[in-house]
């Protein structure tokens, strides 16, 4: 739990910090690099229940239709 309260403390701060090279106008391709690095690792150390909010799938029926 500590592991991904780290994680999503690291992944949200990368974030600001390419946002706020975006801002400043000069957009710091390793900072995005890394925050994509966070957040696949938040996404793999969270196990199913991260899979749950980082799916672009929805979640596969548990009965059969039809």
């Amino acid at each position: 739990m500590v592991l991904i309260v780290c994680l999503s403390f690291v992944a949200l701060s990368t974030a600001v910090a390419f946002l706020g090279s975006l801002a400043s106008g000069a957009p710091n391709l390793a900072t995005f690099v890394v925050a994509g690095i966070d957040v696949a690792a938040l996404w793999m150390v969270s196990g199913a229940t991260g899979r749950g909010y980082f799916s672009v799938r929805d979640q596969a029926p548990t009965w059969h239709q039809g």
